[in-house]
């Protein structure tokens, strides 16, 4: 409705319906939305925030900073050999579990986090990726494990990604690697004291999986 507000106008050509919904929302998002507040978020979340990172990077000559680019050009240039090869995900009464086993190549377990994202079919996605823990193997495949709390009441998809991990960066992002497993979808199994008799679905779901062959 707000188009047509604008041109509808009163006999001096002015679209009084539009103006007062103009003032309207000045009013009322101004006190938020402004460049005051928009300068303290900034300097509050990340300004401040990065000139402890700044002065330690360029300390000694910038050394700190060098190692990081070297560390991610080798990361940059062996990260084709990093593959999802497999992923299981279960889930069972109030925890998810998920395990993993990724391909890496030459490169070192410890310069990669393995995470896990979990989108529900209702709602938003989760805010942070939760990081796996290493599990050692014998055989030629890293494998990684994670079991969290089933907290959301619908069906959802897991997912697994391999990022970058340095504690120099502030975002895995901006090691500008990533790789990607297919997702596994699950589906959602209301509690026992909500079943009725035409829902004989068991407090369980079978384990899911992907493989990359």
């Amino acid at each position: 409705h707000i188009v047509p507000a604008f041109y509808d106008r009163d006999a001096d050509g002015i679209p009084t319906q539009w103006l007062a919904s103009m003032k309207q929302a000045i009013a009322t998002l101004s006190p938020t939305w402004n460049s005051h507040r928009m300068v303290r978020e900034y300097t509050d979340a990340w300004y401040a925030p990065s000139q402890p990172r700044a002065e330690a990077l360029s300390a000694r000559h910038g050394r700190r900073a060098k190692k990081l680019a070297e560390r991610l050009a080798r990361l940059r240039r062996d990260w084709d050999a990093v593959a999802v090869a497999r992923v299981e995900a279960e889930r069972r009464d109030d925890t998810i579990t998920v395990r993993a086993a990724l391909e890496l190549g030459p490169i070192k377990a410890g310069d990669v986090e393995v995470q896990v994202w979990v989108h529900p079919d209702v709602g938003e996605a989760s805010a942070v990726p939760v990081a796996m823990k290493l599990k050692r193997s014998a055989d030629s495949a890293t494998r990684y494990t994670l079991a969290f709390p089933n907290a959301h009441e619908c069906d959802i998809t897991v997912a697994v990604r391999a990022v970058a991990n340095t504690e120099d960066l502030i975002d895995p992002f901006d090691g500008g690697v990533i790789t990607w497993s297919e997702g596994i979808h699950l589906p959602w199994t209301p509690p026992a004291d909500v079943k009725t008799k035409s829902d004989p679905r068991p407090r369980s779901t079978p384990k899911q999986s992907s493989e990359v062959s």
